[in-house]
């Protein structure tokens, strides 16, 4: 929406006078183009280029890859995690029961 406004369009005082539609475009029309320049800005600053198809699938890709690895990791950290839990517990009950055994039941 660049450009001259029509003399039609300006108050007495000179005053651009415009519809609030028009307005509300605009406002959408630099909005959306700022939000798209700060987004290439950024991940152009972290290395990834948003030019090149091939590299944007090449960035996607490497990213499906850490979520595979993130979710591949979490469950290697909950097996050991539980698998560490049932040692410890499994220790006390034994030591529990063999105090039991040795000074209640006085058994040897």
């Amino acid at each position: 929406m660049t450009g001259e406004v029509p003399a039609a369009a300006r108050a007495p005082n000179g005053a651009i006078i415009i519809s609030e539609r028009a307005l509300e475009l605009m406002v959408v029309e630099v909005a959306e183009d700022a939000a798209e320049k700060a987004v290439r800005k950024v991940l152009k600053e972290i290395g990834l280029s948003t030019s090149d198809e091939a590299r944007i699938e090449e960035a996607r890709a490497d990213i499906e890859h850490l979520r595979r690895f993130r979710r591949m990791w979490n469950r290697a950290a909950l097996v050991i995690g539980t698998a560490v839990l049932t040692v410890l517990v499994g220790g006390a009950l034994t030591v529990f029961w063999l105090g039991i055994k040795t000074h209640v039941l006085k058994q040897p």
